[in-house]
């Protein structure tokens, strides 16, 4: 393809070991939420994340731990399309952008571990009041299926005819507009 630029890739050298550089890029997914885990390697240390970005399918970072010494790691991160390849510079300039975020949350995932654990800690504690209400939702469903069946199919049925009407009057017009 003519006009293909690679994919924008930075290594940098941080003066920790392997041990502690790991944590702060496992915990990248909780100090940014836009960068989800995509997957994850922890044999290789390779570890992919994703991220969407406005009127794009998005983009994965791909972030490799490599260990140079006992205490010196080397990271390196590379971000590739979801789709296609790079071939304009304004998104090499938001893929720059991206690398530059990853390595400011490294480094703020080393400087403060105990940051990415509170956060940690709230997103499961989150999770479990989702499941909780979630579980709450469906005994009280249960328990008005049980008490007063009438009124419970009744709302089932309701909702069952307002899809079914929709749906129908989308057909409705459709034919109306397709054979006019």
């Amino acid at each position: 393809m003519i006009g293909v630029i690679p994919n924008p890739k930075k290594e940098i050298t941080i003066p920790r070991s392997i041990s502690e550089v790991r944590p702060a890029i496992e915990g990248i997914n909780f100090l940014e939420p836009k960068y989800k885990v995509y997957k994850k390697d922890d044999v290789l240390n390779l570890y992919v994340f994703e991220a969407t970005e406005f009127l794009s399918v998005g983009v994965f970072i791909d972030v490799s731990l490599k260990k140079i010494s006992e205490d010196t790691s080397e990271v390196c991160v590379e971000i590739s399309r979801k789709i296609g390849t790079f071939n304009q510079s304004h998104e090499v300039s938001l893929a720059n952008g991206h690398i530059s975020k990853i390595f400011s949350l490294i480094s703020e995932g080393i400087q403060k571990p105990e940051l990415i654990m509170q956060q940690k800690n709230d997103a499961e504690k989150a999770k479990e009041e989702l499941q909780n209400k979630l579980k709450n939702n469906e005994k009280k469903r249960q328990e008005q299926r049980l008490n007063s069946p009438f009124l419970f199919y009744s709302k089932e049925i309701f909702s069952w005819l307002i899809i079914a009407a929709i749906a129908l009057a989308f057909l409705y017009f459709g034919y109306i507009i397709f054979t006019s």
